[in-house]
């Protein structure tokens, strides 16, 4: 089975259109997947709204965002 970052490489290196969709959290990612996606983006913004329930004024650490993307 081929690592994720290496069929992430090849999706980019491909002339083929990524479809792509932004998540906030594992679940949505999961969802996703689900819907057929081929792959997800996350930004601080929408992980601090949903991990925090506020607006993201850089209150999100680079290890809560590294953590919800591990999740």
């Amino acid at each position: 089975m081929k690592k994720k970052s290496v069929i992430l490489r090849e999706m980019l290196n491909s002339s083929k259109m990524i479809y792509c969709v932004g998540v906030a959290l594992p679940v949505h990612a999961q969802m996703a997947e689900e819907a057929g996606f081929q792959a997800v983006q996350i930004s601080g913004s929408s992980a601090t709204v949903e991990t925090h329930g506020l607006p993201d004024a850089g209150l999100i650490t680079m290890s809560e965002m590294v953590d919800n993307v591990r999740n």
